[in-house]
């Protein structure tokens, strides 16, 4: 490996990027997002709640949409996935959107139990 890129990999640090945009990335990448960055950041507790809130969001979205998919067996899911996918996709914009302008928007039942984890810790 040339030693430019052993330079470039060393000085890549997470902390280095801004509360706000490690935020917006931790939505932005579904489950992997969340987990980078609530197991590496220490300190941050927006940056935490915003990462414990994406991976709880997307396990949700995720388990949502296999019962919808689940019940096109029985037709209803024909219904339900387009109005399943749509409202998680207005949903992931809207909070990647609060949190680029620093807002701690919590989700209902997701969201107050991240903010009981973080506050825990």
């Amino acid at each position: 490996m040339p030693d430019e890129l052993k330079d470039a990999k060393a000085e890549f640090d997470l902390s280095k990027i801004e509360p706000n945009m490690a935020a917006v990335f931790s939505y932005m990448f579904p489950i992997i997002g969340g987990v980078v960055f609530f197991t590496s950041e220490k300190k941050n507790t927006f940056i935490k709640f915003h990462a414990l809130q994406s991976f709880l969001f997307w396990l949700a979205v995720w388990g949502a949409m296999f019962i919808a998919q689940s019940l096109t067996l029985i037709l209803i899911g024909f219904l339900l996935l387009p109005i399943v996918s749509l409202g998680a996709f207005v949903i992931w914009v809207y909070l990647m959107w609060k949190a680029y302008n620093n807002i701690e928007i919590e989700l209902p039942y997701i969201g107050k139990f991240a903010r009981e984890q973080i506050n825990k810790s």
